[in-house]
This record gives C-alpha cells, structure tokens and sequence, in this order.
C-alpha cells in the first residue's frame, strides 16, 4: 500500500469536506420543501399545554427565516450520517480499529442520536413546558404568548444538546478502542463525571430542576453503560 503524501491528504480532506457540504446544502433544500410539516412537529409540544394557538409573528419576514433555520438544522440532521462517514474513513487510518467495530461505532452513534432526540422531544420539551407555564398564579394574572422564532429556537437548542449528550457511550468506546480509556479510570473518575453532569445539564436544559434531573439521570446511567462496555470491550480485546 502506497503511503500518502502530506499534500495527498490535505487534497482528501478537500474532496470530503467538499462532499460533505455538497450533501448538506442537498438535504437542507429538500428539508426547506417539507419545513412546514416539520414546524408543525416542533410545536406539537404546545398541545400537552394547550398552547398551540399561542403562537406569534412579530416580523414580517420571522417566518421564512425561521423556515430557513429548520431546513439547515434538518439537512444536518438527514445528512449527519454522511458527514460522519467522511470524517471517519479520513481519521480510520490513523487508529487501528477493524472495520466491523468501525460499523458498529457509526450504527450506535446514529441509534444514540435518535434516543437523544426522542428523549428530548417526548420528556424534556414537554415537562419544561408545563414548568415554566405553571408558575404563574391567580395573584399575577400572565398571559402566554410565545413568538414562533424564539420558540423553535429553544426547541431546536435543546433537540441538539441530547443528541450531542447522548453521545457519551460511543466517545466511551473510542477511547476503549484506541487504548484513552480503561474500566479503571473511569470508576476512578466517577464522581467528576457525575459533577459534569450536573454542570452540563444546567447549561442545555431551562433553569428548572425538573428539566435538570431529567438529563443528569440518562447520563448517569449512560456512564454506568459506558464502564459496563469498557469492561467488555477489555474482556474480547
């Protein structure tokens, strides 16, 4: 096998970011003709709070910039499993990882995601919802209306933070794979990883405890999945 040249690689990373990019503006102009149906599942939420009508334009042009907004953060999403596959085939040579276990990284990454974003979707948009709504009392009369940008905004905020989070077991089996991590370092660091929790569950959820607990808990029990695949993972290899 013929070693590649410095410049062959920066020509490589060229093509795929050049790829990359080509997919994502594809699935973004398709994700802009179905970006109304989409919006309309983004604030299905407002249903567990009738709150659907509530719903605001203050601008002129706030809705199709908004449309604009949910067409790119869609075509990341649709094109997401591309991107990954280019990044990974250019960065596989530097690690000596068997192509199978190359597979099954990209297959859990995408199934984590998805957990993630359901996650987010059916618990932590619907709880923080009711939270923030329910403060309100017969002492102080408020009344809700929410502007569709800033909506879709906090919606789209938190939908990307669980994806991102719930990435945790597959940096775990990387790490494992390419020798960063053992089964022992992370009990040993158990206790820091559960104050990260803490700390980043504050950062991407409201500023309600309820919405808190609702990250901090999966990720804890996702760190537990982690030392559990270490372990595995140490076993086979």
């Amino acid at each position: 096998m013929n070693r590649m040249t410095f410049w062959d690689h920066i020509d490589e990373l060229r093509h795929r970011i050049f790829k990359s990019i080509f997919v994502l503006v594809l699935s973004s102009i398709f994700s802009y003709s179905y970006s109304n149906q989409i919006i309309s599942i983004l604030l299905r939420p407002l249903e567990t709070i009738d709150m659907l009508n509530n719903i605001q334009v203050l601008s002129i042009t706030t809705f199709f910039f908004t449309k604009v907004l949910v067409s790119i953060i869609s075509g990341i999403l649709f094109s997401l499993p591309f991107i990954m596959y280019q990044i990974w085939v250019f960065v596989q040579p530097l690690f000596t990882i068997k192509k199978s276990n190359s597979f099954m990284l990209l297959t859990f990454s995408l199934l984590f995601s998805l957990f993630g974003f359901l996650f987010a979707y059916f618990v932590i948009i619907p709880n923080s919802l009711y939270f923030f709504t329910s403060i309100s009392n017969n002492d102080i009369a408020i009344n809700y209306n929410f502007t569709l940008d800033g909506y879709i905004s906090y919606v789209c905020w938190i939908l990307l933070g669980c994806c991102l989070l719930f990435q945790l077991p597959i940096v775990t089996i990387f790490g494992c794979f390419i020798g960063l991590f053992t089964t022992e370092f992370l009990k040993q660091y158990r206790r820091l990883g559960l104050v990260l929790f803490m700390v980043v569950s504050a950062v991407i959820t409201p500023p309600d405890p309820v919405s808190q607990l609702f990250v901090f808990f999966p990720l804890a029990i996702l760190y537990e999945f982690s030392i559990l695949i270490s372990r595995m993972i140490k076993k086979k290899w």
